[in-house]
C-alpha cells in the first residue's frame, strides 16, 4: 500500500505504536501532509496522545537527531489545531530541516515554480509561489550528501 495514500486512523496507530521505526515513518508522512488539512485534522483530537506516547521512545539518527521529526508532525498537528492559515506557512522549517522538494509539491498543485536557475552541482536559488495563497517563497537549492531546499519567505 502507498503509504502516502494511508488513512489518518493508520498514521494514528503508528504514532502509538511505541515502536520507533513506525513512529518515525508516520512522522515522516504527517509532515508531508501538513499542506492536506483534511488529512490531518482527524489527528488533532490525538495531539496529546501522540505526544506522550513518542516522549521517551529513542529515536536514533546519526548527523541529526531524529526526535526532530516527532516535533516537526507535532507542530504540523498543532498547526492545523491552532490555525486557519494556509498551510503554506510550514514550508520554512526550524532548525535548518530542508525536507520539502518544491518539484514534487509543485506536481501536486501546491506550488508555482516561477524560474528556476540551478547550476551543474543542483545548487542555486529560485522564486515559487504558493498556489492557494498566492505567498511567495525565496528556495534555496544546495547539495551535499543529498540535495536539500530552505524556503524563505518573501511576502
Amino acid at each position: 500500500m502507498n503509504r502516502s495514500a494511508r488513512p489518518a486512523e493508520m498514521i494514528l496507530e503508528d504514532l502509538l505504536s511505541q515502536d520507533p521505526q513506525r513512529i518515525w515513518y508516520a512522522s515522516c508522512e504527517v509532515i508531508h501532509l501538513g499542506q492536506e488539512r483534511t488529512r490531518i485534522l482527524p489527528l488533532v483530537p490525538h495531539l496529546a496522545e501522540i505526544r506522550q506516547a513518542a516522549e521517551h521512545i529513542v529515536l536514533g539518527g546519526g548527523l541529526a537527531p531524529n526526535r526532530r521529526f516527532v516535533d516537526l508532525a507535532l507542530q504540523t498537528i498543532q498547526f492545523h489545531r491552532d490555525s486557519e492559515a494556509c498551510p503554506c506557512c510550514l514550508y520554512p522549517l526550524p532548525q535548518g530541516d530542508c525536507i520539502f522538494d518544491p518539484w514534487e509539491e509543485a506536481e501536486r498543485g501546491r506550488v508555482r515554480i516561477l524560474d528556476c536557475t540551478v547550476n551543474e552541482h543542483y545548487t542555486g536559488d529560485y522564486p515559487v509561489q504558493c498556489a492557494r495563497c498566492g505567498r511567495l517563497f525565496q528556495v534555496t537549492q544546495e547539495w551535499g550528501h543529498f540535495v536539500w531546499w530552505r524556503w524563505t519567505p518573501l511576502s
